[in-house]
């Protein structure tokens, strides 16, 4: 068997409209990331992302939502976030951006950045050590966070 790798990019939806959060939708999002990957990469870049490009996580109340897509194509995907300027649902468009917070290569990262609330299927704290002086948990510490690497480094220009 084959274990296909995978990248996890933890977005936020930012909007000035309080309304865009509240009326966003997993398939809604998943199109104008799509869309915005078209119109930067074109088919090429398209064929790449569309081939396990998911919406794994979407709260629309935070506003954070977690794409999941190939280990290979994660750069072209990052590099075309930032052309998201709109999303549309149920006939309506609310201009807004996705803002990337982490990008990881386990599902994850929502739990370490602290992002959702306790009572969700994705929270989850390390156990604290010093439980009995009264000090708060520790995060949970994950040795496989990767950060996004600029796509281009400008010195090797």
């Amino acid at each position: 068997m084959v274990r296909f790798k995978n990248r996890y990019v933890l977005c936020e939806v930012v909007s000035e409209d309080p309304r865009c959060r509240q009326c966003i939708e997993d398939r809604a999002v998943g199109l104008a990331v799509r869309d915005a990957i078209g119109r930067v990469h074109g088919d090429f870049g398209l064929a790449c992302c569309s081939i396990s490009f998911t919406v794994k996580y979407l709260n629309a109340y935070t506003g954070t939502v977690l794409l999941r897509c190939r280990k290979d194509s994660y750069r072209l995907l990052c590099s075309a976030l930032p052309f998201v300027r709109q999303l549309e649902s149920r006939n309506q468009r609310y201009p807004c951006f996705l803002n990337t917070l982490h990008v990881g290569g386990q599902p994850q990262p929502p739990r370490v950045q602290g992002l959702v609330p306790a009572g969700s299927p994705w929270s989850l704290t390390a156990p604290s050590r010093h439980s009995s002086m009264g000090e708060a948990p520790l995060p949970a510490m994950v040795p496989w966070v990767h950060h996004v690497q600029p796509y281009l480094n400008f010195q090797q220009i």
